[in-house]
């Protein structure tokens, strides 16, 4: 099974741009944690990744914990396969680059970063670029993952 990551700032979480977002599924428990609203569109794009075989994760470049990250998405009922932050990406990573998804046995990485494609380029990992701005972002990053098969 292959595995595809989601970058969390400006991607799936609101930083800088005031996209739609959407309500947990696990609405109870959200009111007594404290959390960031994902993404209108974040959870059905990963359940229809999961069922085209690709076992979701989060790498980013914040240094929140991997805790925090997976009870987040555990508020959306996502099951995260892998969870990269700053710190294990210091901790593992012996390149140059903001982000190396191949470290970590992950195929795909969605961003908002257009350098990190230039990246993606330069060290031969697979890149999907989503602007922030861009409401049709899940739609246009499932006819990607199409491309990419």
């Amino acid at each position: 099974m292959k595995r595809i990551a989601f970058d969390l700032d400006n991607t799936l979480i609101r930083s800088g741009y005031d996209f739609p977002i959407e309500k947990p599924k696990r609405r109870l428990a959200s009111y007594f944690v404290s959390y960031e609203p994902l993404r209108e569109g974040a959870t059905d794009l990963v359940k229809r990744c999961e069922d085209a075989g690709y076992k979701p994760c989060v790498y980013t470049s914040s240094y929140r914990s991997t805790f925090y990250i997976k009870r987040l998405f555990w508020l959306y009922k996502i099951k995260l396969d892998v969870v990269v932050n700053q710190t294990k990406h210091d901790a593992h990573v012996r390149i140059r680059s903001s982000k190396y998804p191949p470290a970590f046995e992950i195929d795909i990485l969605i961003d908002d970063s257009s350098g990190l494609a230039i990246e993606g380029e330069r060290f031969l990992f697979n890149t999907i670029i989503v602007q922030p701005e861009n409401n049709n972002w899940h739609n246009d990053v499932y006819s990607a993952l199409d491309e990419l098969k």
